[in-house]
């Protein structure tokens, strides 16, 4: 019975690692599912209080954020924040189309999210080999 058990946790421990690795594809972490941003720009929709992605990835240098509120009569923001950055666009209700333009120089994870809406929050990495 002994051996069986090391059996098991030596299965489980190999399994476990195994898995550690998956979900990414790029050397940043991020994983192989996330939105590109091309040529320095990228659009967040706001629909039914979520975003249209929870993840991003581009290159460093200047990001141009389009961000279309679609909510009739609901608030919004975008807030890009990591790595001693923190900007924002106002607190605006829908429809709207509200535009941030955010610098992200150092390679790394990065944050987005509505400020009011706990769920509406993303990922954002960065990758100088993600051009």
């Amino acid at each position: 019975m002994t051996r069986a058990r090391a059996f098991l946790v030596v299965a489980a421990l190999v399994v476990v690692a195994g898995l550690a690795g998956c979900g990414s594809d790029s050397s940043n972490g991020a994983p192989s599912d996330c939105t590109k941003i091309v040529n320095g720009k990228v659009t967040l929709v706001a629909r039914n209080l979520q975003w249209n992605t929870d993840c991003l990835e581009g290159s460093p240098g200047k990001i141009a954020f389009t961000v279309k509120l679609e909510d009739d009569g609901v608030k919004h923001d975008l807030q890009v924040y990591g790595q001693g950055i923190n900007q924002q666009t106002p607190l605006t209700a829908g429809p709207a189309t509200l535009h941030l333009d955010v610098t992200l120089s150092k390679p790394g994870r990065y944050h987005f999210a509505c400020t009011i809406h706990a769920q509406m929050e993303g990922d954002l990495f960065i990758d100088p080999a993600s051009s």
